[in-house]
């Protein structure tokens, strides 16, 4: 593992530990519903129906989580959030 990914996997772990367990729960929980009703879901998308957290880097510390845990698959596609500007993001699907 290189420096840089380990200074990013400190860096979610810490952001991920000050988030708060009731955000953390209703993002899992949207998550869950999502991959149920359709097999796959963005952050974005669940962010969307559930708030933003205390700070943006926890979105992404929340979905690598919920995704690590649970064996996820990654595919990639420009956000649809026009603020944005059309980023690439994942998108995860169940196996």
């Amino acid at each position: 593992m290189t420096i840089g990914q380990q200074l990013k996997d400190a860096g979610c772990d810490r952001v991920y530990g000050n988030t708060s367990e009731a955000w953390k729960e209703a993002f899992f929980s949207q998550a869950d519903a999502m991959l149920s009703i359709s097999g796959s879901y963005t952050a974005e998308e669940v962010v969307a129906l559930i708030g933003r957290p205390h700070h943006p880097n926890a979105i992404g510390a929340a979905a690598r989580v919920f995704a690590k845990d649970r064996d996820l698959i990654p595919t990639y596609e420009p956000a649809k959030q026009p603020s944005a500007h059309a980023r690439i993001i994942t998108r995860w699907h169940a196996k």
